[in-house]
């Protein structure tokens, strides 16, 4: 595969990069996070996943902690490959570790439930998400479940269009060719639930991205909140850019 404008892999490329907290990044932050949380809150109350505890795969410096707190989990571990943000996690995390997935097994006592909510989407090998996939698929206990965030090239924008983009922010899959990369490992696909739909998801919303004001646009967000609320509600899986994939270890 070629890369826009880099000849490193992905994978190392995007070590060291810090992940920003969504409210940092106005309405538009905020709509992202509001639509991940009801993701989450209907994977956990449909698949009945684990809340005893959660591991965090690229926790970064432990910004979703509030919210596994706000969706009841009582114990988070976080792990992330980049040292400048352990020390934050660990101010915010109930224990973190610093590495790739490989250290999962060094995680104390079993894992139930693991999490990637911005990881396997910033991986363009096909060959490291299937070894990031193998390496939780071990770590799990049976049974075990692994929640993983993906973007379907099929809705997102990117500077090509809605097409696979190798470049920054990038996207390069659809769902299903991440499903059959994640699942190689032994998962079982339980199921993948919407979590947010792209402000320009039609030609007929491009013109948005232009606007300086979109990241201030309540309204706006509010609009595509409850179109997002609405498809989720009714199991369609139309015009979402990003999906929570549900994936369980066999018993």
């Amino acid at each position: 595969m070629t890369f826009h404008g880099h000849d490193e892999p992905s994978f190392s490329r995007n070590v060291g990069q810090i992940s920003s907290h969504y409210g940092l990044i106005g309405e538009y932050g905020n709509f992202l996070n509001e639509n991940r949380l009801e993701s989450w809150r209907m994977v956990l109350e449909r698949c009945r996943t684990p809340t005893d505890s959660v591991v965090d795969l690229g926790c970064s410096t432990g910004s979703w902690s509030a919210n596994w707190r706000k969706l009841g989990f009582a114990r988070t571990v976080g792990v992330d490959v980049n040292p400048e943000v352990i020390e934050e996690a660990e101010a915010v995390l109930d224990e973190v570790h610093l590495g790739n997935s490989s250290v999962l097994r060094r995680v104390d006592g079993s894992i139930g439930l693991v999490a990637a909510n911005g990881v396997v989407l910033h991986i363009l090998e096909a060959e490291e998400v299937q070894r990031l996939s193998q390496d939780v698929y071990e770590s799990l206990t049976p049974g075990g479940f692994f929640v993983v965030a993906v973007l379907d090239s099929r809705h997102y924008l990117s500077p090509d269009g809605f097409v696979p983009w190798t470049g920054p922010l990038s996207c390069t899959r659809t769902l299903e060719e991440s499903l059959r990369l994640l699942t190689q490992a032994g998962f079982r696909h339980v199921e993948s639930v919407g979590t947010f739909i792209n402000p320009w998801f039609c030609t007929h919303t491009l013109n948005l991205a232009n606007q300086a004001n979109l990241k201030t646009d309540r309204e706006l967000f509010a609009g595509m909140t409850l179109i997002a609320r609405s498809l989720r509600r009714a199991g369609l899986q139309e015009l979402f850019a990003e999906y929570l994939m549900v994936l369980r270890k066999p018993i």
